[in-house]
């Protein structure tokens, strides 16, 4: 088929690709993969030329999606002029974006993709890793492992435990979707697909431009959403996202935590909200609905089909493209809700290791208190004449003064002597 769109792309990534294509209803795309680069010390262009070729007479409409395995890739002009590339430093980045990767990063995580998954034992083959290297070469700069859980792969789970096991190393599994990539996916797809509009008409093809034009933007402001890590910084970020987009007059997000609606936040600051308009975010059921003057919408933020707030957009410069603009805020809104999500997992991990650290010093400043008043307690004991001891609940002394010398004993001979013994049988009852 001549109008189509080619996407080439490692095969570790080709389900997810396929998923995305899938889902965004992308058609007329064709989708080449190549085999993995990973396990390599100096990935080998040739292979994606080779996949390139396959792609036929769609040269001109050509996408090479893909990470580090594409920096030995040498193009020539005429290639840079036909092929676009939608390349990070590590096609992890794809998934969760550079801040997300680098903070787990820095936590010791070693971050995998279910198709790696897929092929461990063929990496640690090439790489030359038995048991015994692989689980040195890990423990010392890994602390733990991490999937990405994109939910195309069903065996990734068992997988990752396999490979966790053989390495001796914790394991975790964290969903974070196809949204974000879904994002980019569809920049290059209606960009591509306004190239196709442009033979339709004026009009079809303004409306194209002004669509990739506000994808363009969302995927630029959104970028750096999923890597913060508080809800109050999520949510700014949320509203300068779609004040940028839609020029609202009012913007209202009503947080849902623990099962309860909070306080609602607002832009502009501090808006009293109505008990009815309460009342409508919190009744909402389905995804989106229109407001009453059909001028703006509300959309419910899920994340692992738990409701984690209503987000109300009021007021929109445009009416008219009121469609477009649900459009767009339906691509992102999963992205939206996976950041909050993040940034309220993030303030719990935070709130436990504080609650630790205080615990900690509580239980030192005890020991410490505990420690001094023995000192003076074994002070008090040495000094006085009188005889001292302890019992424990069967009658056995325990600990005994040394007041007990003056009579002949030495303190040591009587620990675990029956204390009946000691008295004079007439005194016995």
């Amino acid at each position: 088929m001549e109008d189509q769109i080619c996407l080439v792309v490692c095969e570790i990534l080709k389900n997810e690709i396929e998923a995305v294509v899938q889902a965004g209803n992308f058609e007329s795309v064709k989708i080449v993969s190549y085999p993995s680069q990973c396990a390599l010390a100096r990935p080998n262009s040739g292979v994606i030329r080779n996949a390139m070729r396959r792609c036929g007479t769609l040269r001109n409409r050509t996408i090479l999606i893909g990470g580090g395995c594409m920096l030995g890739l040498d193009l020539n002009a005429e290639d840079r002029e036909d092929i676009n590339l939608l390349h990070t430093d590590q096609c992890l980045e794809l998934l969760i974006g550079r801040e997300t990767l680098e903070s787990y990063t820095a936590q010791g995580a070693y971050l995998l993709t279910p198709g790696w998954l897929r092929q461990w034992r063929h990496h640690l083959q090439v790489w030359g890793f038995d048991r015994n290297v692989a689980r040195s070469f890990f423990s010392e700069i890994i602390s733990r492992l991490v999937l990405l859980d994109t939910g195309t792969d069903a065996g990734s789970a068992k997988h990752l435990q396999e490979f966790g096991e053989f390495v001796n190393l914790p394991f975790e599994k964290i969903p974070v979707g196809l949204d974000y990539l879904e994002l980019q996916i569809a920049k290059f797809y209606l960009e591509w697909a306004l190239k196709r509009e442009r033979r339709s008409s004026r009009e079809s093809l303004e409306e194209a431009l002004k669509q990739s034009s506000d994808y363009a933007m969302a995927f630029d402001l959104i970028g750096s959403l999923t890597g913060m890590m508080s809800e109050k910084q999520v949510i700014e970020k949320i509203f300068k996202l779609f004040t940028s987009l839609f020029a609202p007059q009012v913007i209202v997000y009503l947080p849902k935590l623990n099962n309860r609606y909070r306080k609602a936040l607002s832009q502009p600051a501090n808006l009293e909200i109505s008990a009815e308009l309460h009342r409508r975010l919190i009744s909402q059921k389905k995804d989106y609905i229109w407001t009453e003057a059909d001028d703006g919408f509300s959309l419910k933020l899920c994340h692992d089909e738990n409701t984690l707030g209503i987000l109300k957009v009021d007021g929109i410069a445009f009416p008219q493209y009121k469609g477009r603009y649900l459009n767009i805020s339906l691509a992102i809104k999963k992205i939206c809700a996976l950041a909050i999500a993040n940034a309220r997992t993030y303030q719990k991990l935070e709130k436990a290791v504080t609650d630790l650290q205080r615990a900690l010093i509580k239980r030192e400043t005890a020991e410490r208190a505990l420690k001094i008043s023995e000192r003076k307690l074994d002070s008090i004991i040495t000094t006085i004449p009188d005889i001292v001891y302890r019992l424990n609940p069967y009658g056995t002394i325990d600990f005994i003064s040394d007041g007990v010398k003056k009579y002949g004993y030495s303190p040591a001979s009587l620990v675990g002597t029956d204390i009946v013994a000691l008295v004079h049988p007439d005194d016995r009852q």
